[in-house]
């Protein structure tokens, strides 16, 4: 499986996304081929990393898997 961040555009009454070239030829897709699309709205910047706080500590792993754990990844 591989992943990618694209944008959302509007076709005519629908929306719709383009699959980055590299991932396309990864995956071997063709046209009309079928794919099984996972949607997760990506929320950045992620607001409890700014502020106060800022320049304090963090521990990169543990707040990786709280953004995982909140964002359903």
């Amino acid at each position: 499986m591989v992943e990618a961040e694209v944008e959302v555009r509007r076709w005519g009454n629908s929306l719709g996304v383009i699959i980055p070239a590299e991932l396309a030829r990864e995956e071997g897709l063709e046209p009309r081929d079928r794919v099984l699309l996972r949607v997760s709205k990506v929320r950045y910047p992620e607001p409890a990393f700014f502020g106060s706080m800022r320049g304090a500590p963090v521990a990169a792993q543990a707040a990786k898997d709280r953004l995982r754990r909140e964002h359903g990844r």
